[in-house]
């Protein structure tokens, strides 16, 4: 578990980059909305933040293990 732990700390950062730089990009994409860009840019960070962790804590043990292919642990 403590080391679930320490990956999935180690890669919330990357995960969280990548959600709030696809959430933006889907935000800014409608030209439409752009009144409320002053409120829906904080929601996408806040979103973003609290969206990683789950994503952080499900990628971590693919990432410890050896050989990973659709739930399966092989074992060379």
């Amino acid at each position: 578990m403590k080391t679930r732990l320490i990956i999935a700390v180690i890669i919330y950062g990357v995960i969280q980059a990548v959600v709030f730089g696809a959430m933006t990009i889907l935000v800014l994409s409608f030209p439409s909305i752009k009144e409320s860009w002053t409120w829906l840019m904080p929601s996408v960070t806040i979103v973003s933040f609290l969206v990683a962790i789950p994503i952080a804590w499900m990628i971590a043990p693919r990432m410890q293990a050896r050989y990973w292919r659709r739930g399966e642990h092989y074992q060379a």
